[in-house]
């Protein structure tokens, strides 16, 4: 196991080997920079704007000097010639990326910044007498920020209704701590699966429907990536914790989070009820 210094070092001295510098120090790299930069639900100020362009060009810097020095000790020891190809080919592709990258940050494409502004303001469904406010599809940060306007713009919403397959784990702690600031109630009709539970489990009184099912599993990741930036083990027992601060049962929680994240585990009405996850709060 390196030190974290000594990797930064061996790589700025070029003494990592061509595979390691490829699809480590370069493209893993790079891509970690976009899931982080993407994860990020607000624009950037110009302060946080100018740290961030410093912290890209710094990996950059850091990223090109480290695989040039790779490659001239790769030609200095006669190499094989594909990997040092390669080599030569990544350090391009990634110095195109990082630039084109800081450069969208500077300067969105207007019609790209004009279609994210309409989606931040997007208004959610709500009954006719403005008590209920509905909330469906995929939980993201568009839908986080459609649901703030709601709220801002209807006083009088007491229930959350909800219907999604799951989706961003952090933007579903967003809207569930938004639900709990508010003492909001929520209801599911149909399916809320994965994140969404979370936010059920954030309402002061959680109702079921007769036809409603609600669904757990561990969490997935869209890449090999992904989890090696988030500590997935870290947020199931951030989540675990959440669920036990509102009073659901042990043996429930466990079994919740035993699921594979290619299955879904829909526990019976007297499953739910008896682990406390259907209850009032009030």
């Amino acid at each position: 196991m390196w030190e974290r210094a000594d990797y930064i070092k061996n790589h700025w001295l070029g003494l990592h080997s061509i595979p390691r510098v490829v699809w480590i120090n370069l493209f893993a790299f790079s891509l970690a920079i976009s899931v982080l930069l993407d994860l990020a639900p607000e624009q950037l100020n110009g302060f946080h704007l100018t740290v961030g362009l410093l912290m890209l060009s710094a990996v950059l810097i850091w990223q090109v000097i480290g695989a040039v020095r790779t490659l001239q000790n790769a030609l200095h020891d006669k190499v094989d010639i594909t990997l040092v190809a390669m080599l030569s080919i990544a350090i391009v592709l990634v110095s195109a990326s990082s630039i084109w990258r800081s450069y969208t940050v500077i300067y969105p494409p207007q019609e790209e910044a004009a279609s994210i502004e309409t989606a931040r303001i997007q208004p959610l469904p709500i009954s006719d007498d403005g008590s209920i406010v509905f909330l469906s599809g995929d939980i993201n940060y568009p839908i986080y920020r459609s649901f703030l306007h709601t709220l801002a713009e209807n006083k009088g919403i007491e229930t959350v209704i909800l219907s999604s397959p799951g989706g961003i784990i952090f933007a579903a702690r967003a809207i569930a701590n938004k639900i709990t600031e508010l003492s909001l109630n929520t209801k599911v009709e149909e399916n809320c699966f994965s994140a969404c539970t979370l936010i059920f489990i954030s309402g002061d009184t959680r109702l079921l429907s007769k036809n409603g099912q609600l669904g757990f599993h561990l969490y997935a990741t869209e890449s090999m990536l992904t989890a090696s930036v988030l500590d997935i083990e870290e947020q199931v027992e951030k989540d675990k914790d959440y669920l036990r601060s509102f009073g659901v049962a042990e043996d429930f929680i466990q079994e919740a989070y035993r699921t594979p994240p290619t299955e879904i585990w829909v526990p019976s009405r007297e499953r739910l009820e008896k682990a406390g996850v259907l209850a009032s709060n009030r």
